[in-house]
């Protein structure tokens, strides 16, 4: 990612009144091309309606090309920025002191430069700031997430190791349940 192209990330939950729609869009133009266009995924298994519930956690990475950012409001930047990348991380109740990240997409343009581990990193420090439990002094938040097998060893390679040994289909792909403990 060491160009002059500019990349901001704007990260949001689904109810935000200020940010939603606009981060919402967004993420799901990136995931529609992605998972829709590339993959052959069904257009009412991607749109699940749980993007604008207030427990999901949207990250959006946009591409502002080469002026400067810095001042710009992220309602500005969701305005002109071309979305490139994006995540999310869902809380699911029924497991406390963990989180479901999903829908993590990059454009075939920004593949292989370090793009999808940013989102990563990024995602799995909201995950620990927003979602963490504290217990003796230490923060924790166990992510989990269903790894596409061809993206597997990007998940590995980042510390995620599988949850047990049978895969599984989602919208016709084979996938496998991986998890990370994170901790400060």
């Amino acid at each position: 990612m060491a160009d002059s192209t500019q990349l901001r990330f704007v990260d949001a939950c689904g109810s935000d009144a200020r940010l939603g729609e606009s981060l919402i869009a967004g993420c799901q133009q990136v995931r529609q091309q992605v998972f829709i266009g590339e993959q052959g995924v069904s257009l009412d298994l991607e749109i699940d309606g749980r993007d604008p519930l207030p427990s999901t956690h949207h990250l959006l990475a946009l591409e502002l090309g080469s002026e400067p950012a810095g001042s710009l409001e992220d309602l500005e930047v969701l305005s002109s920025g071309k979305p490139v990348g994006t995540g999310r991380l869902l809380l699911d109740s029924a497991h406390p002191g963990s989180v479901h990240l999903g829908r993590l997409a990059v454009l075939s343009d920004w593949r292989g430069r370090g793009l999808g581990s940013e989102l990563l990193s990024r995602l799995e420090q909201i995950a620990l700031r927003e979602y963490g439990r504290s217990e003796a002094g230490t923060q924790s938040v166990k992510v989990v997430l269903s790894a596409q097998l061809q993206a597997l060893d990007f998940y590995t390679q980042r510390g995620y190791v599988p949850m047990r040994e049978e895969t599984h289909f989602e919208a016709g792909i084979e996938h496998l349940e991986v998890a990370k403990l994170l901790a400060q």
